[in-house]
């Protein structure tokens, strides 16, 4: 099987590869319950860092409404996961 034909890894895990790219740690560290800002010490630029990325490979738009609800990985994933779930707009 070649590269171009394996299905894309879930979408959890490339959330985490997003984050872990813009915060330069490693991926295998993160897990749901890891705090963006607790734990991540995640400040404004690698947020905005974080959201540009997001948007770019899910082909979404985060509101700042949106954004700012976001604390946990795990809210993160569930928020990327309903923004692609709408209908284009």
């Amino acid at each position: 099987m070649d590269a171009q034909s394996q299905p894309a890894p879930p979408l959890p895990q490339t959330v985490f590869d997003i984050v872990a790219m813009v915060l330069r740690c490693d991926a295998a560290s993160l897990s749901p319950t890891t705090h963006l800002f607790n734990d991540l010490h995640v400040d404004s630029l690698n947020a905005l860092e974080i959201l540009i990325e997001l948007e770019d490979a899910f082909a979404i738009e985060i509101g700042t409404d949106d954004a700012k609800k976001m604390q946990t990985l795990a809210d993160v994933v569930a928020l990327v996961t309903r923004l692609r779930a709408q209908p284009a707009q």
